[in-house]
């Protein structure tokens, strides 16, 4: 009887602990999902709304993290802008980790508006844009809130601002699109 109840003790501990089996710890990635496979993530915690820098339109803006082949800790965090209402996306930034957790490349790319692409069907990048958006819109009150507290934050105006319209109306430069 004695040996019972610490079994079903064990039991219920190591349920409660395994992360494999029990109640793990709600993880900042969301998996993208292909059939029963794991081919992606993205990661919730990062993902916002974002201007448009040369159009008044918002960008859903997404770190997404795929594995590579072998998948021995080797993996690359790619950060895209998903257009909303387009089915176009723009890769901004590539950061590629060893299995020590050693970042072994990075790429930056400058936001160029002539440089979006179209997302092609049954791709990794229709499937992070379809996982990304559906999360958007079941959280659109909260990262619509978010945003309007930056864009509200970055918009504070002061005598040097007003300043600065003026001498941009008088040299007819009209905002910089270096």
């Amino acid at each position: 009887m004695w040996y019972t109840r610490y079994l079903l003790i064990f039991a219920l501990l190591l349920f409660a602990y395994c992360p494999t089996i029990g109640l793990a710890a709600d993880s900042r990635y969301e998996d993208i999902v292909v059939g029963d496979t794991v081919v992606a993530q993205f990661d919730k915690e990062t993902l916002r709304y974002e201007k448009d820098p040369y159009h008044d339109e918002q960008l859903l803006s997404v770190w997404i993290k795929t594995f590579s082949d072998s998948n021995k800790g080797v993996y690359s965090l790619t950060h895209y802008l998903f257009r909303l209402h387009d089915r176009e996306m723009l890769q901004t930034d590539v950061v590629e980790y060893n299995a020590h957790e050693h970042i072994t490349c990075t790429i930056a790319n400058k936001y160029e508006p002539t440089s979006w692409s179209k997302i092609l069907p049954e791709t990794l990048s229709e499937k992070g844009y379809a996982a990304a958006l559906r999360y958007s819109q079941n959280n659109n009150d909260q990262l619509q809130h978010e945003y309007g507290e930056r864009v509200k934050k970055g918009n504070k105006r002061n005598i040097f601002s007003f300043l600065t319209e003026i001498f941009n109306i008088c040299s007819q430069n009209h905002g910089s699109e270096d």
